[in-house]
């Protein structure tokens, strides 16, 4: 629908595909409003939802509401799932490279509790791990699919061999 936004203009009998997703996203924002209202009454800390309630949600509708939580909560729960994803592959295909991470956290952290904010410092090793794995699978591509050169090519004084993927 996207693609052909005419789609979206058919009536319901003729294809009814959009007007189940917006059935479909009206229940679900439904939902989320009442998530956030019950976390900004319930919760004892500061929080999006909270600032929402209190103040900032002047003038908007419940299902505004309900679609700005939903957005932050899947933003971060669909970089963060795919982010690990990528670190477990990683791990397999570099077996190697997981067991130094496990010994520095070992000699870093020890055995008895996980590793905290203070310990970053002390972890160069699990850092560029992590740094590796953003690089290596992004989250964050921003420009749709990436792109393949179908022959090799210079830009700027590289060489971006034929095939390599290319990600804004």
């Amino acid at each position: 629908m996207e693609t052909i936004p005419l789609l979206q203009k058919l009536p319901a009998w003729l294809y009814a595909l959009p007007t189940a997703l917006k059935k479909g996203r009206q229940g679900m924002m439904t939902y989320w409003y009442a998530l956030s209202k019950e976390s900004a009454e319930n919760g004892d800390r500061e929080s999006f939802s909270k600032a929402l309630f209190e103040d900032k949600a002047e003038g908007l509708l419940p299902l505004e509401i309900g679609s700005l939580t939903s957005n932050l909560i899947g933003g971060g729960v669909d970089t963060t799932t795919s982010t690990m994803l990528s670190f477990i592959l990683a791990c397999i295909a570099f077996p190697e490279a997981l067991k130094k991470a496990q010994e520095e956290l070992d000699r870093v952290v020890g055995k008895n509790r996980l590793p905290d904010w203070s310990d970053e410092a002390n972890l160069p090793y699990c850092r560029a791990m992590i740094k590796e794995v953003l690089r290596w699978r992004s989250v964050a591509i921003l420009g749709g699919l990436p792109h393949a050169p179908i022959k090799d090519d210079i830009y700027r004084g590289y060489l971006i061999p034929e095939g390599t993927s290319i990600m804004v």
